[in-house]
């Protein structure tokens, strides 16, 4: 997407993005500073808790961010006009991602499993690939894994204990990298590469539809290196619903900026000082959970 109105739009489409407005605004903070790495990935990050589709009563939360959210039309289009935002679009930076592994093992070509096909019955429901590596961007010391880990988000700190030990995984710019920018661009690719959703588990979206499509991921190997979710992607794609003749797709389950490796192609491992524990910069600006200031419980 290249037009700021119609990302903007987006955005509004997307309770994670109306989260990020509504969490935006009650910060005070100008939108030159929103739109800057660190307070754009700490907000995105309160805005995922805030919509997280496991918490109580999350259906009526959802709507009425979702209405709440749509006021803050000119919020958005002020933010995404800041030359910071430009980035939260952009494509993969291969040079930059950081990656925090449970076993806090180096990453190698000997260690990585790449994704294959059929998927497994956890794989359909959450759209993710149990096997690859899963990466952030590094940006003047500030990545989305660090953030998830700060507060932490979803279930992203399970299993890690600080001080977390990190590496920084480089590879060429001609890698393959199908970016998801929106909810169209993560619709095409299950579209490309389709899979049936788990009919095992609650949908999601808790609608029970038949036709649900996800990645499967051994194919999406078979073309690409990786699959780059930008914070753009995240918080413009995050719980919507898109239907086609194809089926339908609904991206939930990524809480962050980041990128599934699915092949080995880094020139580089570099180890990185251990990563701890630090305050959110936004910490006494407003409440973490800002459902509990919108008058929603």
């Amino acid at each position: 997407m290249d037009n700021v109105e119609a990302k903007a739009d987006a955005m509004l489409r997307s309770p994670l993005g109306c989260g990020f407005l509504l969490a935006a605004e009650a910060s005070g903070l100008p939108p030159e500073e929103i739109a800057s790495q660190l307070i754009g990935l700490y907000l995105s990050a309160y805005a995922s808790g805030d919509v997280g589709v496991w918490q109580p009563d999350y259906q009526r939360i959802r709507v009425e961010i979702l209405r709440q959210g749509q006021r803050h039309r000119d919020l958005a289009i002020s933010i995404l006009e800041q030359p910071a935002a430009a980035d939260w679009f952009g494509p993969l930076d291969p040079t930059k991602q950081v990656v925090v592994l449970r076993n806090q093992q180096a990453p190698s070509l000997t260690s990585f499993v790449a994704p294959n096909s059929p998927l497994s019955n956890w794989e359909r429901y959450a759209e993710k690939s149990k096997n690859g590596i899963y990466t952030s961007t590094l940006v003047n010391g500030v990545a989305s894994i660090f953030v998830g880990l700060d507060l932490p988000i979803g279930d992203i700190g399970i299993g890690h204990e600080p001080p977390y030990k990190c590496w920084l995984l480089k590879a060429e710019q001609s890698v393959r990298v199908f970016e998801i920018d929106g909810a169209q661009a993560w619709h095409e690719l299950c579209v490309r590469y389709p899979a049936v959703g788990s009919s095992t588990h609650n949908t999601p979206d808790f609608s029970m539809d038949e036709g649900r499509i996800v990645p499967d991921w051994g194919a999406v190997a078979n073309d690409w290196d990786a699959v780059h979710l930008s914070l753009g992607g995240l918080l413009t794609a995050d719980q919507v619903r898109v239907q086609s003749e194809s089926g339908w797709t609904y991206h939930w389950s990524w809480d962050i900026e980041q990128t599934l490796w699915l092949r080995w192609v880094f020139s580089g491992v570099e180890p990185l000082p251990d990563n701890e524990p630090q305050a959110s910069p936004l910490e006494g600006l407003f409440h973490p959970l800002f459902v509990s200031r919108a008058g929603i419980y």
